[in-house]
């Protein structure tokens, strides 16, 4: 099965973008674009966001677990 109709992206530009980048076939373009949204964010409730992987082996490659006290976990 295949989604092919977009429902949440009112913007065509930004949602060709996204397609761009699910399909791995990004234009030089929209790399530059999506590069020049790039910023430090900060969380004033000390809550950080989650990382998700789409499987156990990207998640092991990936730069592992930080626990609340900051500290690296890696699955070895």
């Amino acid at each position: 099965m295949m989604l092919t109709q977009v429902f949440r992206q009112k913007d065509q530009t930004f949602a060709n973008m996204l397609n761009e980048m699910r399909y791995g076939k990004m234009q030089e373009s929209t790399v530059k674009i999506f590069q020049s949204l790039a910023r430090n964010v900060t969380y004033n409730d000390g809550i950080e966001p989650s990382e998700l992987y789409p499987t156990r082996n990207e998640h092991k490659t990936g730069r592992g677990l930080i626990t609340k006290d900051k500290k690296l976990l890696t699955n070895g």
